[in-house]
């Protein structure tokens, strides 16, 4: 499928991509598959952020090792979005700090970390429900772990498609 894309949105991945992509990291991730796991994971900053490969493999390094600020800075610079690197960075890890099992992505500072990347209002109805399907996929994935099915997988997919549709069209309005 080939997706026609408005060159001044601020949001031009595939929501089917990203998902297939982020479904495929976690899922090899549980498997124990760091190399898949790994160039699912490159291959999403490519996507989303419109990353060579050669920056996507450095900012992926940087954000497994815990250096969110120099990976947000990265995005920053070739994403073509305006944000603060350590505005995103200090949100990153205040949604870090609020996550628990119950609740893996806590939507308030979800959104208030999308919201600073994309530009978007953290209130907008849209964000929020962006926000509530990624915590829906996140929380059968906390919930079944290492239990996942192919048909938990098809649904974690499904939660991750509507999520990135969800937040593309909160962030191009």
């Amino acid at each position: 499928m080939v997706e026609i894309v408005n060159a001044s949105e601020k949001a031009s991945f595939n929501p089917q991509l990203m998902a297939r992509l982020e479904s495929g990291f976690y899922r090899n991730s549980l498997e124990g598959n760091k190399e898949k796991a790994h160039k699912n994971h490159i291959a999403m900053y490519m996507e989303q952020w419109k990353m060579p490969e050669d920056i996507a493999i450095v900012a992926d390094v940087y954000f497994a090792k815990g250096m969110v600020y120099g990976c947000y800075g990265l995005i920053r610079e070739y994403s073509d979005l305006d944000f603060d690197p350590n505005d995103v960075g200090r949100e990153f890890w205040n949604a870090n700090t609020k996550a628990d099992f119950d609740d893996p992505i806590p939507i308030s500072e979800a959104s208030k970390l999308f919201g600073l990347i994309y530009g978007i209002d953290p209130q907008d109805e849209t964000l929020q429900e962006a926000m509530d399907l990624r915590g829906s996929g996140f929380n059968l994935l906390h919930q079944r772990g290492s239990k996942m099915d192919d048909e938990d997988w098809e649904d974690f997919e499904g939660y991750m498609t509507d999520y990135y549709r969800y937040l593309k069209w909160a962030a191009n309005g």
